[in-house]
């Protein structure tokens, strides 16, 4: 009876399986064979795959969390940047709610709509691509008629510059699908 244990780790790359006499044997870094006839192993390592994290509007410079930190020991970064990982490590990415002026709006895939939370988690199979994407916030324009300006408006919730009531006309400035509560006094400038 042998056993062979391979390291988990060999020229940078990882341990990926034994083969016996060139066919598949076992994922485990220890094997263990009862030795019958002239036998071959082969201890196969395959190289890291590669985590790209990119963003859209802003394409640069957004600040990403990483977890947990790749092979290397590298972790957060600013887009674009590349991790490196064991194949099928799981990594988890969390996006800020604002970047250049603009808003959170979803993870994509390798190109392809994965998750509107800006904290998500994706297995890294082989090399993967992760784009946080970004949009403009929608202007909400609060105006009176009659009169024309002046009039003081409750506004709930506070946009995202937390700015809430005014007095007409002001601008607020919203996330696309947010729900806002607007409540006009009874009597303005002598009028109902």
């Amino acid at each position: 009876v042998v056993t062979l244990t391979a390291p988990d780790s060999a020229g940078g790359n990882f341990f990926s399986r034994w083969l016996i006499n060139g066919a598949p044997y076992s994922t485990n870094r220890v094997a263990i064979l009862i030795m019958a006839s002239d036998t071959t192993m082969t201890a196969v390592y395959v190289p890291p795959v590669h985590l790209t994290v990119d963003s859209q509007n802003p394409n640069s410079g957004v600040p990403i969390d990483v977890t947990p930190s790749d092979v290397n020991t590298n972790g957060n970064g600013s887009t674009t940047f590349v991790r490196d990982y064991r194949a099928g490590s799981t990594v988890t990415l969390t996006a800020p709610y604002l970047a250049g002026g603009n808003i959170f709006s979803r993870w994509l895939h390798d190109g392809v709509p994965y998750s509107t939370n800006r904290t998500t988690s994706v297995a890294i199979p082989a090399d993967t691509t992760m784009t946080a994407v970004y949009v403009p916030p929608i202007v909400l324009t609060v105006d009176s008629r009659n009169p024309d300006s002046g009039v003081p408006v409750t506004l709930t919730p506070a946009d995202l510059a937390t700015n809430a009531n005014g007095n007409t006309t002001f601008t607020r400035l919203y996330a696309p699908g947010t729900t806002v509560t607007l409540t006009a006094p009874l009597n303005a400038g002598g009028n109902v």
